[in-house]
């Protein structure tokens, strides 16, 4: 089973989560992804250097529009991880 870290906000990831429009189900997108990261932070590909790493969803349509995100984090240690930054992704040909 997989461990379930802890999320850190750093000041600029809060700041941004902040500016992100109020769309409905991207609080639902946003939890998914985080639970994800906390779940499985290593499993994401690392994109700069040798620590900071990035996760992203796709655009959905289903009655509304889903942005896609992208968070950046780094893996403190075993037990955290901290999200750097995050930002809505309305590319419908992001991968």
């Amino acid at each position: 089973m997989s461990r379930l870290r802890v999320l850190v906000e750093s000041e600029l990831y809060t700041s941004k989560l902040g500016e992100i429009d109020e769309i409905e189900r991207l609080d639902e997108a946003i939890r998914g992804c985080l639970l994800v990261i906390a779940m499985h932070a290593e499993a994401f590909p690392v994109v700069a250097g040798k620590r900071l790493r990035l996760a992203k969803t796709k655009m959905v349509y289903l009655d509304k529009l889903i942005p896609g995100l992208k968070v950046w984090f780094i893996i403190r240690d075993e037990d955290t991880v901290d999200l750097q930054y995050i930002e809505q992704d309305l590319d419908p040909f992001a991968i």
